[in-house]
Order: C-alpha cells, then sequence, then structure tokens
C-alpha cells in the first residue's frame, strides 16, 4: 500500500502564498521581522508559512526572496502534511499551527512592499487592479498604492490618490476616504 503526497497549487486560485524557509539562514532572515501566526508546516529541510493570497492579485513565485527563503504564489505548488519528503521523511503540521488549530493570515505587508519594490506592474493584467472582499480590502489597497508610487514616480501624489480612490470604488465595499487615506500614508 504506497502512501499518495497530497499537494496545494498556490496563488489566486487557492487564496494560499507560501513562504518556504529552508535552514537557518533563512529563518535568521526573518528574525525580527513581523510574522502573525498562521499555519506552518515542517520538513526535514525547514518551513513552509501558508498566508492568504492578497485579494485580486496574481503574485508571481520569487525564489531567493531571501536566503534559503522563496515566496511560493501563482502556478506553484507545495506538498501538505502527511506527504513524504523526497529525502524519505514525513511532513508535519508544527504544533500548535494546523490549520485546524490557526487561520490563515493575511500576508505580511513588509513582503509585499519587497514584492512591490522588485515586481512592476504588468500594464496589461487586468486582475491587478480588480475589486477585493471585505477583509481583505486593506492588503489589496496598500499593495496597489505602493505598486503605483513605485511604477508612477513621476506623477504627483494627487494624481496617484484619484487613481487609488477610483480602483478602491471597485472593493466589496469600498473602503471609507479614512481607512484609504491610511492605506495611501503606509504605502
Amino acid at each position: 500500500d504506497k502512501k499518495k503526497n497530497i499537494g496545494v497549487v498556490c496563488g489566486s486560485i487557492s487564496g494560499i502564498v507560501v513562504l518556504d524557509s529552508d535552514g537557518p539562514e533563512a529563518e535568521e532572515f526573518l528574525r525580527g521581522k513581523h510574522l502573525p501566526v498562521t499555519p506552518i508546516s515542517v520538513s526535514s529541510r525547514g518551513l513552509k508559512r501558508f498566508f492568504r493570497n492578497p485579494p485580486g492579485m496574481a503574485l508571481q513565485t520569487k525564489p531567493g526572496f531571501g536566503p534559503k527563503l522563496d515566496l511560493l504564489a501563482e502556478k506553484h505548488y507545495v506538498l501538505l502534511p502527511d506527504s513524504i519528503h523526497p529525502d524519505g521523511s514525513l511532513y508535519i503540521w508544527a504544533d500548535g499551527f494546523s490549520p485546524d488549530e490557526v487561520e490563515l493570515a493575511p500576508l505580511p505587508d513588509w513582503i509585499l512592499t519587497v514584492l512591490a519594490e522588485t515586481m512592476p506592474i504588468k500594464k496589461t493584467s487586468a486582475t491587478q487592479f480588480r475589486g477585493a472582499m471585505e477583509g481583505q480590502r486593506d492588503d489589496h489597497m496598500f499593495l496597489v498604492f505602493r505598486k503605483l508610487f513605485l511604477n508612477m514616480k513621476n506623477t504627483n501624489q494627487d494624481e496617484i490618490w484619484d487613481l487609488g480612490n477610483a480602483i478602491n470604488k471597485q472593493n466589496h465595499p469600498p473602503l471609507t476616504e479614512k481607512e484609504l487615506h491610511g492605506r495611501f500614508q503606509s504605502a
């Protein structure tokens, strides 16, 4: 009776993004950075932290996000606990960090900032600025404003605000002006 592995496709299709750390160098890089409580799996190589994919965003997988650290997103998959690693060891959930014990946390803002700085807006991608649902709008609008600031450097802030405000109207429901201003300032 052969054991079968179980996996999940990352990205917008599943709503999951994974921060994959392979060893002490990655954990040292992450030390001191905000990492909310979220499901964590353990393998013989390291940890996988599971986060919610930002709404309306198709993030690309980013190998080398940090030392021995990858961000796994669109069109990538990860094996889940009870699967067997190629070295023969078993993937398990970290004690107290299974999806039955903790909720999937949103991808932290600092990760979105790094992504916004290193991945330009794809002008042809309609999914970049589609609206987000309640509970996902803050992260979505932060990333929208961050990308606008980085990719429209010669544009004044009023024009960026107006564009962000128009994009916010696609959210369900839109953020209040005060909430939107907070995301604008954070970006």
